[in-house]
């Protein structure tokens, strides 16, 4: 007979981290909106060792000394402090998953300092197990991940090229810099630089510096807002003589998160379909829903959203 034993700390860790670190692109993208969260104005993304070697920067608020070790611990969060405010949530993270699983499966280096200490902290942190000192830095977060998946060999074998794996983290800066447009993002590959933006605010530079000139001279603003529903609209489509063969460049944000939104994509193909048929445009759309008429709790990796009232918005 099989006896039923309890796992380990880390062997739980590494199960849960399953759901939320699927690939390298899963660790950007947590450690960038977390930087995002704490109000950073400049983010700089530096991958090597074939995606699994990831050192996230910013000049956010940082991470107060005392906070630092729970910061690690699973369900550790300062965006929540009760159910009811997953109701309200306002930030990109608030489930306090990320970094716990982040360690589970890394080798993590984490220097950070807020603005009322002269001093930083620093924390060392393989196989689930935190090592914390004092130390010099600026006023910031710097997240250093080595070797991702190294004790997940298995997960290893399941991850595409090196090529194929920075394409999706390219992607992704992508597409927060097109959201967060006041924040300026440097991702870079292997010491070369591939996106830098300036984060001036400004959408149309955003995506000159992005993409091309070409495109944002072929797009147009769209802005809606109703008082009624509290929904606002925002962001930039193209001309009908501006199309493409595929749905790839539809960046649609819900309260300037990323996510799947079927209801919303539907709405554009309705519009668009009587004038380029069979062919797509390039679409930036914001769509402002109030926090509470819209659920972010509904899928492990926050990719998908619930709408209170989703006739609302398809006819909006």
């Amino acid at each position: 007979m099989v006896r039923i034993i309890q796992l380990s700390k880390n062997v739980i860790n590494q199960i849960a981290a399953g759901e939320v670190i699927e690939r390298p692109y899963s660790v950007v993208k947590e450690l960038v909106e977390n930087s995002v969260d704490a109000g950073a104005t400049k983010v700089s993304i530096e991958i090597s060792n074939e995606c699994r070697n990831i050192r996230v920067a910013d000049n956010g608020s940082g991470i107060h000394p005392d906070d630092i070790i729970l910061a690690f611990s699973k369900h550790a969060t300062s965006k929540i402090s009760s159910g009811e405010d997953l109701y309200n949530v306002k930030t990109m993270g608030f489930r306090g998953e990320a970094l716990a699983s982040i360690i589970s499966i890394s080798r993590l280096t984490c220097i950070t300092r807020t603005e009322e200490f002269d001093f930083g902290t620093k924390v060392e942190c393989e196989n689930s197990e935190v090592k914390k000192s004092q130390t010099g830095c600026a006023v910031g977060t710097i997240m250093d991940i080595k070797d991702l998946f190294y004790n997940l060999p298995a997960r290893l074998k399941f991850l595409k090229s090196q090529k194929t794996e920075f394409a999706y983290i390219n992607e992704l800066i992508q597409t927060l810099a097109l959201v967060h447009t006041n924040v300026a993002f440097e991702l870079k590959n292997n010491g070369k630089t591939i996106i830098k933006t300036t984060g001036q605010g400004d959408t149309l530079q955003v995506l000159k510096e992005v993409f091309s000139e070409d495109i944002a001279k072929n797009l147009r603003e769209v802005f809606k807002t109703d008082k009624m529903s509290g929904l606002k609209i925002s962001g930039f489509v193209s001309t009908p003589d501006y199309t493409r063969a595929s749905k790839k460049d539809y960046y649609m944000y819900v309260n300037s998160r990323m996510v799947k939104c079927p209801i919303f994509q539907k709405s554009i193909d309705t519009a668009y379909k009587s004038l380029i048929g069979s062919r797509y445009p390039f679409i930036i759309l914001n769509l402002e829903v109030p926090p509470e008429d819209v659920d972010v709790n509904v899928h492990p990796t926050k990719k998908e959203v619930r709408y209170r009232n989703p006739n609302q918005i398809f006819n909006f």
